[in-house]
C-alpha cells in the first residue's frame, strides 16, 4: 500500500508491529527494516516499509523464501522511486 508521506508509512508500519502484541521479530539489512511474524511452522509474515510504501509477504512457506521475496519487492520499489524522481 502507498501512503501520502514517508512519516505516514513509517507510523503505520510501527502501528502494525504494536498490534501484533510484540510477537514480531525485527531485522535490518542496509536501509531495509523488516518485521517477521511466525504464524505457524509453515507460515511466515514479512512486512517492511520504504519511503511511501508498506509492503510484505503473507504466507511465505519459510524464512528464506520470505526474505528473498521481500528483497525483490524492496529492489523494485527502489527502482520505481528512482525512476519517478528522475523523470
Amino acid at each position: 500500500m502507498k501512503r501520502s508521506t514517508v512519516y505516514d508509512s513509517e507510523h503505520e508500519f510501527h502501528g502494525i508491529l504494536k498490534s501484533g502484541g510484540g510477537s514480531f521479530m525485527l531485522s535490518k539489512t542496509g536501509n531495509l527494516e523488516t518485521a517477521l511474524l511466525i504464524m505457524t511452522e509453515k507460515e511466515y509474515l514479512f512486512i517492511s516499509y520504504y519511503k511511501h510504501w508498506i509492503f510484505g509477504v503473507l504466507d511465505a512457506e519459510n524464512m528464506i523464501v520470505g526474505n528473498n521475496i521481500i528483497t525483490v519487492l524492496f529492489d523494485e520499489l527502489k527502482a520505481r522511486a528512482y525512476a519517478l524522481h528522475n523523470r
